[in-house]
């Protein structure tokens, strides 16, 4: 694996190098990366990661089984070769200069794929054809894959797996990079690479403790909502416009104080009483027993969905995985609408 650069980009053009938009790979393998002519090998990449996560020679070097020496002979002749700094020392300690974290995720997509490669050679050697890449949101993760795997897995044990806990965007991300195969959100996402199946119905749900003094109301609204603290994952996803335009069709200001990534924080907060959670039902039924979930009126759909590349069709594994993942969401669908009642 090497990185080249044939010329310095200005800031417009970052963005678009980082994405792996306008800049293809050039001769020999070699990749833009805005400095000047410079190769990054596959070992100057694996010592930059590993002083990136170890901060400091001496640890990269146990991590690599390498020197210490020849650790740092390697760092050193990388930032020769790219023109630039990586690391100062700051405390007794490696510390990464701006340039460096920009390069992170870019080396981290490098392992991973890399680490997939030696997977794929693993099931190979092993006759193990099946394997199924996916991504989820941390609620989804829980309560729908982790019972549609078991469930699939009885039936087909060779067949591997490889789950990604990520937030709703980077599933998105994930997927039109063809870093996984098929991830699962709970939000209307959209990609003009990507297409989706539903998996099931659900919709946001209002989770407050028991002894709530609007644990009584079947239905909660805006209105209701006045003067309460919420939490919601407002900023993560288009749901922050669907809240507003919730909340403005009765006459009233959305306001979230505490802004979470996923269901499980804002009903551990529920809990704790910092206030009222709007959120996806399947995580508070699951895993939160001892709150109230009520329905939430402007109804917010949050159908379960399971996106793809549009160019890419699916395996046929893939495909029987997605019919198990509709029973699992039906089954729990049928408890949450019960309970929310």
């Amino acid at each position: 694996c090497r990185i080249a650069s044939s010329k310095p980009l200005g800031n417009n053009n970052l963005l678009e190098w980082a994405r792996g938009e306008n800049y293809p790979v050039g001769g020999a393998g070699y990749v833009v990366l805005p400095t000047g002519q410079a190769r990054m090998n596959l070992r100057q990449l694996e010592v930059f990661n590993a002083v990136m996560q170890a901060g400091s020679i001496t640890g990269a070097a146990h991590m690599l089984n390498l020197s210490q020496p020849a650790v740092s002979k390697l760092l050193q002749r990388t930032e020769d070769q790219l023109r630039m700094p990586l690391f100062k020392r700051i405390g007794g300690r490696l510390r990464p200069t701006p340039e460096a974290l920009a390069l992170v995720p870019e080396v981290e997509r490098v392992f991973s794929r890399l680490r997939a490669i030696r997977q794929l050679s693993s099931d190979l050697r092993r006759n193990v054809w099946g394997r199924i890449s996916l991504a989820a949101s941390v609620s989804l993760a829980a309560t729908v894959v982790s019972p549609a795997i078991a469930s699939f897995r009885k039936v087909q044990p060779d067949i591997s797996f490889s789950v990604h806990t990520l937030p709703n965007q980077s599933i998105v991300t994930s997927v039109v990079e063809g870093e996984v195969e098929i991830g699962l959100v709970a939000a209307p996402f959209t990609h003009a690479l990507t297409t989706f199946q539903e998996i099931g119905k659900a919709e946001l749900v209002c989770v407050l403790p028991g002894d709530h003094a609007l644990a009584d109301a079947e239905v909660i609204t805006p209105v209701l909502l006045r003067g309460h603290p919420l939490i919601a994952g407002y900023g993560s996803h288009g749901l922050g416009v669907l809240l507003e335009k919730a909340f403005g069709s009765e006459g009233e200001l959305l306001d979230v104080p505490m802004q979470v990534t996923n269901s499980t924080l804002a009903c551990a907060l529920v809990t704790r009483g910092a206030g009222i959670a709007l959120t996806d039902p399947f995580t508070a039924m699951q895993y939160f027993p001892e709150l109230t979930v009520r329905k939430f009126h402007p109804q917010i759909p949050l159908n379960p969905r399971v996106i793809y590349r549009v160019d890419r069709p699916l395996s046929q594994v893939a495909l029987a995985f997605i019919e198990v993942l509709k029973k699992e969401t039906a089954a729990i669908q049928g408890s949450v609408s019960e309970d929310a009642s």
